[in-house]
C-alpha cells in the first residue's frame, strides 16, 4: 500500500485519544474501537496494548488495536475500521509484524466468527413487528410477574453474584469485579448495567456499550431459579427500546455459534447473522506453551468437578474468585 504510513498512539495523550474516537464515531465503528478500551485492559489485567493509527499523506484513513498476553500472544481488539472502504487487518498484522521486528518469532492467525446484528433505525414498533411471537410471550411474561428493570452501577454487587453463579454453570472463566468497576470508570455514559428485579432481588443483567450508532450486548447473567418468568428476554426487550431511544441505529447482540441455542434466541429478536473475521498473532513455536494450556485446563476442569459434588458446594464462590486474584490474560 503505497504512500501509507502507520503512527503507534499512546492511550494516555488526551490528543490522540480525541483524534482515535472521533474517527470511530465519524466511521461507525463500536464501543470496542474506542481507545479506552486500552485503559481498561491495562488496569484489569496489567495487558501491554498497541494502537495504530493509519495514515495516507497525513489524512487518516484507518485505525486498529490491540493487546499483548503475558504469554506474548497478540490479540486485536474487535475489528479494524477504515474511512475509505478498504480492509487492515491482513496489512496491519503484517506491518506489526515487520516494523516492530517481531518477524522472526510470530505468524498470524485469522479466525471467523458470526455476530447477531439487530437493525432498530425504524423504531420501536417496526422492531416489535419482527419478533418472533415466542419471544413477544416471554416478554409479556415478565410484565404477567411483576418483573422490573433497573440501571445503573450501585447494581454491580447484586449483578456480579449472578454473573459468577452463571459463568459457574457454564465452565467459563470469569472477569473480576475490578474489570467491571474500570470499565464504568473508564466508558462513563458509553456503558450501562441493566438488571431486572423480582421485587428487590436481582434476578437477571446485562451490560450495554454504546458508540455513536451501534449498541453491543456484551456481558449478560440470569439466575437460572427464574427462568420460568423469562427475566432474560424481559431484559432484552427494555435494552433494545432504551437503545432506540438514544439514537442508536444497529444492535450487535454479540457472537454466538452458527445454530446454537443462543444464536437461535439472538435471530428470535429478528437479528440477522453477520461473520466477521478477526486477527490473532502468536509466537511461532508454541507447541511446549500449548500442552502446558492443555494440563492448566485439564486440572482447573478437575478442580471444578470437585467443587460440583454436594460437599464442596459451599467453596465455588471462593475458588473462582481465587481463581482470578492475579487478573491476568492468558
Amino acid at each position: 500500500m503505497n504512500g501509507v504510513t502507520i503512527k503507534q498512539v499512546d492511550c494516555r495523550n488526551l490528543k490522540d485519544l480525541c483524534d482515535w474516537n472521533n474517527f470511530v464515531d465519524n466511521n461507525n465503528g463500536s464501543c470496542f474501537n474506542y481507545i479506552q478500551w486500552q485503559r481498561i485492559l491495562i488496569e484489569s489485567y496489567n495487558a501491554k496494548p498497541v494502537n495504530l493509527m493509519v495514515k495516507e499523506k497525513d489524512h487518516v484513513i484507518g485505525i486498529v488495536s490491540g493487546y499483548f498476553t503475558e504469554r506474548n500472544k497478540f490479540f486485536f481488539i474487535k475489528k479494524g475500521i477504515s474511512g475509505s472502504g478498504k480492509q487492515f487487518d491482513n496489512y496491519l498484522s503484517n506491518s506489526l509484524i515487520n516494523d516492530l521486528g517481531y518477524e522472526e518469532q510470530y505468524s498470524i492467525s485469522f479466525s471467523k466468527k458470526t455476530s447477531v446484528i439487530l437493525d432498530v433505525i425504524n423504531g420501536e414498533e417496526k422492531v416489535w413487528s419482527e419478533l418472533r411471537r415466542e419471544t413477544r410471550k416471554d416478554i409479556r411474561k415478565g410484565i404477567k410477574n411483576n418483573l422490573s428493570v433497573g440501571k445503573g452501577w450501585h447494581f454491580l454487587d447484586q449483578f456480579y453474584k449472578v454473573y459468577v453463579e452463571n459463568m459457574m454453570h457454564n465452565n467459563a472463566l470469569i472477569h473480576s469485579k475490578k474489570y467491571f468497576i474500570e470499565l464504568s470508570k473508564n466508558l462513563g455514559e458509553k456503558a450501562s448495567l441493566f438488571v431486572v428485579l423480582d421485587g428487590s432481588e436481582v434476578i437477571s443483567g446485562m451490560i450495554v456499550l454504546y458508540s455513536k450508532s451501534v449498541a453491543e450486548f456484551y456481558i449478560g447473567a440470569w439466575n437460572r431459579k427464574f427462568s420460568k418468568k423469562s427475566p432474560y428476554t424481559f431484559m432484552y426487550w427494555h435494552a433494545i427500546t432504551d437503545a432506540i431511544n438514544k439514537g442508536i441505529e444497529k444492535i450487535d447482540m454479540g457472537e454466538s455459534r452458527l445454530g446454537s441455542g443462543t444464536y437461535k434466541y439472538k435471530v428470535n429478536f429478528g437479528g440477522s447473522p453477520v461473520v466477521n473475521e478477526s486477527a490473532c498473532i502468536e509466537e511461532k513455536n508454541r507447541e511446549l506453551q500449548t500442552n502446558n494450556r492443555f494440563v492448566k485446563l485439564f486440572i482447573i476442569n478437575g478442580i471444578k468437578l470437585i467443587l460440583s459434588l454436594k460437599f464442596f458446594s459451599k467453596f465455588k464462590y471462593f475458588y473462582l474468585i481465587r481463581s482470578r486474584k492475579n487478573n491476568k490474560i492468558v
